[in-house]
């Protein structure tokens, strides 16, 4: 079976792999962004939040995720040639990679002190810059940091930006203005001005003329190497965060709130483009005529200077409060001003839908089927779908109370809960609501309905509630805390979880007779815990928390989830399978990976290169029982992967069909093989390409 690791701009294409957490929207990622380079027409990367690493083979027609295990932030990249690049990134983290970044290396920083930016002069000589005026050279890749000193300026000084317009000479900018010059390769650092604004970057067009950029709007200019910098007006109090120069006399800065300034005079004046995001732009770049721009919430936008801006993700920041499927394929998020989003393909695409009713915040949403959907939000409003979201229509609940959970029943019968006890029943599916009396005037967070006769309600002060009779009424359970509880969830009549605030997670086994508290080992908000079977359960909160336990809630261990976005909806598939949704309009899933293979760097020698596709080694390599085939094709074309044993047999057919343009990975499975030399074949076309791997038991 084959699987996609390729992110596509218009369609979107997910991995199948157990105990990974992985980005379904938005696309490629949702982290902040904040580099971009390109080395040539084909080769390129973005970097940002939570070890996020991009990286394109093909200009920027496709990105592919990287990841390496990293939980820093990485702020900056570097690139010496088609194959060698450096990140920089919190806590003095540095990377390397020499072969496309299939394998990344930790290189020693000799410093815990956040580093913003790197600059390579060639593959030895490099420079990278930090927190606490963190200066540090590198003469030889890498393999060695020293500290150069900056005895002029403050230690609390950040600096953001570092640039080498030779192997000798090269400026620093930072916090309060400072910008500083080297004709040494930073033996020596000498203060060219204080500017009173913090800089964020600083690039020259040749070696007289340079810009520096900032906070309130802030440009600075000089045409003699930096002896004199003179301001230069902007029209923006935006905070402004890169420069770039196309041509000798169009420049280009970007900034926040999807700021980009213009000038076509050498810098001299500048007009403002109007783009299509709010979110901050810090990074610009540009190769063949193609400009790439990265940013906040994963902004990610390229343009030939002719187009409009196309985008793979606009950097949206509008939270999903709530993820809910009927039959994992049907499925809808809900979340902040109105907005819903649906995927009738588990997930591998979601679309935007526009309820044109309200822009109310939903909270709660509950399918009973592929097309009827019920959403539950402020000021009481409840929105239904019987036609999987092509029209909507708003049911009367006779209540402005915000309502923040549903739950239903089959079609017809429902229950919504919210602010001040509120609690509000269906029996026809909507076409009625009446209200049923909870005896609290609490905050209720969350309800669930295992049978028509039998539910539960939770609410703030540990507060929970069940029905045996359909709502008509509610008897209060003992739940031995105070901490809010924000949503009961039920695997069975019997075993049930709670998930609360201050990392709060209770357990009964006996329908809510009595519940006892788990060990979490955290003290976020847990806003839901749900699992399909007591084998797998998990638990999602603050700050990018996933917990998942596999007996029972026994034990919880943290799942990195590769981001820490704050996490609001849980859905259960199966006991592998499950979606989480959150901040920034954040959708992940488990076992879908894109994850680059971490291909040694010995092995790279193997990866060989056509017109047409590139085949790589497979990794592990010797293997047992199972191992991982990537291969990328530049255009649509017929693929056909084969195993042949030494004898030149035919032993299995790995893909035999048309696919699209990308970066594939096959999983082989050879358990049922003897040791021994194999063969896979790859044929694009009329093109074939043949190696050799090792099954070792």
């Amino acid at each position: 079976m084959f699987y996609k690791t390729i992110i596509y701009i218009f369609s979107f294409y997910s991995l199948l792999f157990a105990n990974e957490w992985n980005w379904q929207y938005p696309k490629p990622q949702g982290n902040n962004l904040w580099a971009i380079e390109f080395y040539n027409e084909h080769y390129g990367y973005a970097v940002g939040d939570w070890g996020t690493i991009l990286f394109s083979s093909d200009h920027g027609l496709t990105w592919e995720i990287q990841y390496e295990a990293v939980t820093d932030n990485l702020r900056d990249i570097a690139l010496a040639d088609s194959v060698t690049a450096w990140i920089v990134g919190d806590n003095g983290m540095i990377l390397k990679t020499t072969n496309n970044g299939y394998h990344w290396i930790e290189q020693n920083s000799g410093t815990l002190s956040g580093l913003n930016a790197v600059d390579f002069w060639d593959k030895n000589n490099g420079w990278a810059v930090g927190d606490s005026k963190k200066i540090i050279r590198t003469t030889n890749g890498g393999n060695t940091w020293m500290i150069q000193a900056a005895p002029d300026v403050p230690i609390n000084i950040s600096i953001n930006s570092v640039h080498f317009i030779s192997l000798n000479e090269g400026w620093i900018v930072g916090s309060v203005g400072y910008i500083l010059h080297t004709t040494n390769g930073g033996i020596n650092w000498v203060v060219q001005k204080n500017t009173g604004a913090t800089l964020q970057q600083i690039r020259f067009v040749n070696s007289t003329t340079g810009f520096a950029v900032g906070s309130n709007g802030s440009i600075f200019k000089t045409t003699n190497s930096g002896t004199y910098w003179n301001s230069i007006i902007s029209n923006t109090t935006l905070g402004l965060n890169d420069i770039h120069f196309s041509t000798s006399t169009d420049y280009w800065i970007v900034g926040d709130n999807g700021l980009i300034l213009k000038s076509s005079n050498y810098g001299a004046s500048w007009l403002s483009e109007n783009l299509d995001t709010y979110a901050s732009i810090h990074y610009i770049t540009e190769y063949s005529g193609i400009k790439f721009i990265a940013g906040e919430y994963g902004l990610l936008a390229k343009n030939n200077n002719t187009d409009p801006w196309t985008f793979w993700n606009k950097g949206m920041n509008i939270s999903i409060n709530w993820v809910t499927f009927s039959d994992g394929v049907n499925g809808f998020g809900v979340g902040q001003y109105g907005r819903i989003i649906k995927t009738t393909n588990s997930g591998k695409a979601w679309n935007d839908l526009y309820n044109s009713i309200t822009s109310d915040s939903f909270y709660g949403a509950e399918m009973s089927d592929q097309n009827n959907l019920w959403i539950v939000g402020d000021l009481g409003v409840l929105l239904h779908t019987s036609n999987g979201g092509s029209s909507w229509i708003q049911q009367t609940t006779n209540t402005t109370n915000t309502l923040l959970s549903i739950s239903f029943v089959g079609g017809n019968n429902g229950w919504a809960v919210g602010d001040l006890g509120e609690i509000v029943h269906t029996s026809n599916g909507g076409i009625s609501w009446s209200k049923q009396n909870s005896g609290t005037g609490k905050l209720l967070f969350g309800v669930t309905f295992k049978d028509l006769s039998n539910g539960w309600i939770t609410g703030e002060d540990g507060l929970i509630l069940k029905t045996t009779n359909g709502g008509v009424t509610w008897t209060q359970q003992s739940s031995s805390t105070t901490n809010a509880l924000f949503y009961p969830y039920f695997i069975n009549l019997d075993v049930g979880y709670c998930a609360g605030s201050f990392g709060t997670i209770i357990k009964t086994t006996n329908g809510g007779i009595t519940w006892f508290a788990q060990t979490s080992n955290t003290t976020n908000n847990i806003y839901l815990v749900k699992g399909f079977s007591d084998n797998s359960i998990w638990a999602v909160g603050d700050t990018g928390l996933v917990l998942h336990s596999s007996n029972g809630g026994l034990n919880w261990q943290n799942e990195f989830a590769k981001t820490g976005y704050d996490f609001f909806g849980l859905e259960v598939l199966d006991d592998t399978t499950a979606w989480i949704a959150g901040d920034n309009g954040t959708v992940l899933v488990t076992g879908y990976s894109e994850n680059i293979l971490d291909i040694p760097v010995e092995d790279y020698i193997n990866v060989e290169m056509s017109a047409n596709f590139i085949l790589y080694q497979n990794y592990p390599n010797p293997f047992n029982p199972s191992t991982r085939i990537k291969f990328s094709i530049t255009t649509s074309n017929h693929v056909m992967m084969k195993i042949f044993d030494v004898l030149g047999k035919e032993i299995e057919t790995l893909i035999d069909e048309e696919i699209s343009p990308g970066i594939y990975e096959i999983n082989w499975d050879a358990s049922a093989l003897p040791s021994g030399v194999y063969f896979y074949r790859l044929q694009v076309g009329s093109f074939i390409q043949t190696k050799k791997t090792l099954v070792l038991k």
